[in-house]
């Protein structure tokens, strides 16, 4: 029996910090097989280049956010794409505009295509504790 990547979902706003933190996560995650996909809302890629280490696996995804009808097609074949690598972590960087609530199809549609082969360890949402307006 082969282990599953672990695959984690990134949120936030724009600006709250999410490649900053996915930066030093890739740090302490430097020992390991790790792939990146990164969700640029506009039409270039900015991030990208920020976090690239050499033997990490990235895509970018931009033009529009991976969680709506302009790039779902896309952004499930990144990650049967990354299924196909032996990775042991794949983060998916989402665009700070994207609603992530239907992660659970693209992992549906993923699995149909791929098997089981993802363990969803869960969306880490970033918060710009300066700016936030708390109620």
């Amino acid at each position: 029996m082969t282990n599953k990547t672990k695959l984690y979902l990134l949120t936030g706003f724009l600006g709250a910090g999410k490649t900053t933190f996915l930066t030093n996560v890739l740090e302490d995650l430097s020992e390991n097989k790790v792939a990146v996909i990164m969700n640029e809302f506009g039409k270039v890629g900015i991030d990208g280049t920020i976090i690239e280490k050499e033997g990490m696996e990235l895509v970018e995804l931009n033009r529009g956010s991976i969680f709506c009808s302009c790039l779902q097609l896309s952004f499930v074949s990144a990650l049967t794409e990354m299924a196909d690598r032996n990775m042991e972590y794949v983060f998916v960087e989402s665009s700070g505009l994207a609603d992530p609530s239907n992660i659970g199809e693209f992992l549906e549609a993923v699995k149909v295509a791929k098997g089981d082969v993802y363990d969803y360890s869960g969306a880490i949402c970033i918060v710009d504790g300066v700016n936030y307006q708390y109620s």
